[in-house]
């Protein structure tokens, strides 16, 4: 059974060292065409067969599927496909991605009563999403 506080709709609230996380992925992206397609709300839920999915809305739509403990292939920002492994520990959703250039981001998103807080880092860059619980 999943843990409630990680499921949900959630609305963006902020961001902190975007343009730099981006950089370091390996985008290359305007960042005003970026920060418009920017998710302005975020739905995540878990199917009773153990699949997850992530909906984001805003400018730009889109949705992910995975499951836990399995390697799947995302999207990321800019259209960049990535593969994608997941893992719950507690109250974090942790995933380990591979860009199409070698390089492995982490993000670790912390769910609580009040909302989840992503936290990416790929090569040292750290950058953050905000967003409260709807």
């Amino acid at each position: 059974m999943v843990d409630s506080k990680l499921l949900g709709s959630f609305v963006y609230e902020s961001s902190e060292n975007i343009e730099a996380y981006i950089k370091a992925a390996g985008v290359d992206i305007d960042m005003a065409k970026l920060a418009s397609m920017a998710p302005t709300e975020v739905t995540i839920s878990v199917s009773e067969d153990g699949e997850w999915t992530s909906a984001y809305t805003g400018a730009e739509s889109k949705t992910t599927t995975f499951r836990l403990g399995e390697e799947s292939q995302v999207e990321g920002p800019g259209g960049q496909l990535r593969k994608q492994t997941s893992t719950v520990e507690g109250n974090k959703l942790i995933s380990v991605m591979t860009l199409p250039d070698g390089k492995i981001e982490t993000k670790t998103t912390e769910f609580t009563e009040a909302g989840l807080t992503s936290t990416m880092e790929i090569d040292g860059v750290v950058a953050s999403t905000y967003f409260k619980r709807k």
